[in-house]
C-alpha cells in the first residue's frame, strides 16, 4: 500500500520461496517466547514495523511479507500478555490497533501480489522446462529421421548395387 509521497523502488526478484506455500512455512511457528517481557517484545515489534515497510518501500516483497506476518505474530503475544491487561492503554500506544490493521492489509496485499509473482515465476520455468524436452523431443525425431535416411539411402544403394550384380549376372549367362 503506497502512502502519499512515497517512493516504491523497482521490485525486487524472488529469492527466499517458490510459492506462498513455502513462504509460509518459513513462519508457521509462533513467537511467544516465555522469558521476554512484553516491554521488550513492544520493542521489537515497532523495529520489525519500521524495517517491514522499508522493505516493501525498497522492492522487497517478500521481505516485507515476512516481517509484517512477524510484527502482527508478535502483536498476537503482546494482546495476549498479563501485561497487556494490566496497562492497555500504555501497549496500545505503542502497538495499536492501526498499526496492526495495517500491517495486515498490507500482508494481504502482498499475499496477493506474491501469489501472482510466484504463478508467473511457475509458468516460466514451465514454459522452458516444456521447451527444453520439445528441443530434446525434435533432436530425437531428427536423428532418428535421419539414421531412417541414410538406412533408406544405404538401401536404395544396395539395391542398385543387387540390381548392377544381377544385370551383370545376367549378360554373362547370356554369353
Amino acid at each position: 500500500m503506497k502512502m502519499a509521497g512515497e517512493i516504491i523502488n523497482p521490485i525486487k526478484r524472488l529469492y527466499l520461496a517458490k510459492n506462498m506455500e513455502d513462504l509460509q512455512k518459513q513462519m508457521t511457528s509462533r513467537l511467544a517466547v516465555p522469558t521476554q517481557t512484553s516491554d521488550l517484545l513492544v520493542k521489537v515489534s515497532q523495529e520489525l514495523l519500521k524495517i517491514a515497510k522499508e522493505s516493501e518501500t525498497n522492492g522487497d516483497q517478500e521481505k516485507a511479507y515476512v516481517l509484517f506476518y512477524k510484527y502482527c505474530d508478535i502483536a498476537y503475544v503482546i494482546r495476549n500478555s498479563p501485561e497487556y491487561s494490566k496497562d492497555r492503554l500504555y501497549y496500545d500506544s505503542m502497538v495499536s490497533s492501526e498499526s496492526i490493521k495495517d500491517a495486515f492489509d498490507r500482508l494481504k496485499t502482498l499475499t496477493s501480489e506474491l501469489k501472482k509473482r510466484y504463478d508467473e515465476t511457475q509458468m516460466k520455468q514451465d514454459q522452458i522446462e516444456h521447451n527444453s524436452s520439445m528441443n530434446l523431443e525434435s533432436e530425437s525425431a531428427k536423428e532418428k529421421w535421419e539414421t531412417n535416411c541414410f538406412t533408406l539411402n544405404s538401401l536404395i544403394t544396395c539395391s542398385d548395387q543387387i540390381s548392377k550384380l544381377e544385370c551383370q549376372l545376367d549378360c554373362m549367362s547370356m554369353t
